[in-house]
């Protein structure tokens, strides 16, 4: 005798699906996870770019001052000859040509290295060359803060992830609750026999349905189906609260940004006006109307406002590629 049986699952047919539909929603986390991580390096690149190009705005900055104490003290020593001006004079813009050009040597290590860090973070050789753009720092324009929240609450990856565990979670729960459905399915056997009575027929089929339950869990399957109901509604809450983070977040990055840029207004309004005073105080110097004192306060004035307004640049660009990534950027 030979036996030949096959078997059609139909009831579940209900939960395979729930379990393809929970492993897609399982590739998705790990997708947001991957991106999660792209945004925090998207950042990181940001803040080097950004750092890179204060630096290279201060030693513009200090450049300017290097050149000008040199001609100052060349304008000095030709007043020393001609006996209008101390040696004591001289001597002093002479230390300070020398204080500048070491402060002007001292930043050219960290300058390297951001670009060398900056080089690695985007998979490049640490020495291949490149060059930042000054416009990048204020070409930035303020969205509309609704559109920034609706952004935000689209793009974040928090957000993203959260309402997959509150899909994920609702998943588990139809299929805990799934399990307690009795598995049925349609079967067919095929009996074949051999070298028996000719009167008996040789092939048998039957069809049939086969019902498989386990009735006497002890409440077992009831109470997991009520854990996962319970851990669907806290992901629902955590979700709602992910977004309210998300919203305080954006708004305090916004009102960052609005601060960072009236400060670089201030800042440079102060340059403007120290380096209008050095060019006045100079040329007074040169007619014999006020001192050298006088003259390298008014440059040590300018590069205070410099290195002010250099500052400014740094936090208006940090404060904008925070901002970024606020609301979801990851380019």
């Amino acid at each position: 005798i030979f036996y030949a049986s096959i078997a059609q699952p139909l009831s579940q047919q209900h939960k395979i699906g729930l379990g393809i539909k929970l492993a897609r929603v399982g590739a998705e986390i790990a997708d947001e996870t991957v991106r999660s991580r792209q945004q925090t390096t998207v950042n990181e690149v940001r803040r080097l770019y950004y750092g890179v190009l204060q630096a290279e705005s201060g030693q513009r900055s200090l450049q300017a001052t290097v050149e000008f104490l040199k001609q100052l003290d060349q304008d000095t020593g030709r007043n020393v000859a001609q006996r209008v001006a101390l040696q004591a004079e001289s001597l002093d813009v002479k230390a300070q040509l020398v204080q500048a050009e070491f402060a002007l040597l001292k930043l050219q290590d960290p300058l390297e290295t951001q670009k060398q860090q900056l080089n690695r973070l985007m998979g490049r050789h640490p020495e291949t060359p490149f060059e930042v753009d000054p416009l990048t720092a204020t070409d930035f324009e303020m969205p509309d803060l609704k559109e920034a929240y609706a952004k935000a609450i689209e793009s974040r990856p928090e957000i993203r992830l959260a309402r997959l565990q509150v899909k994920k979670a609702e998943l588990d729960h139809r299929l805990k609750r799934a399990e307690r459905i009795p598995d049925v399915s349609l079967t067919m056997t095929n009996v074949a026999t051999v070298n028996l009575s000719p009167i008996l027929p040789n092939r048998l089929s039957v069809v049939g349905v086969q019902v498989t339950w386990d009735v006497y869990d002890w409440g077992r399957k009831r109470k997991q189906a009520e854990e996962k109901r319970l851990a669907e509604e806290q992901a629902s809450l955590d979700e709602s609260d992910i977004e309210a983070q998300i919203i305080v977040e954006v708004a305090h990055q916004y009102r960052k940004l609005i601060e960072a840029r009236k400060e670089v207004e201030v800042a440079q309004a102060s340059q403007s006006a120290r380096r209008e005073l050095l060019r006045v105080t100079r040329n007074r110097y040169g007619q014999r109307d006020v001192l050298l004192s006088d003259v390298l306060k008014a440059q040590s004035g300018l590069v205070e406002a410099d290195n002010r307004f250099t500052q400014a640049l740094l936090d208006l660009a940090t404060a904008q590629a925070d901002f970024e990534k606020a609301i979801g950027g990851d380019q």
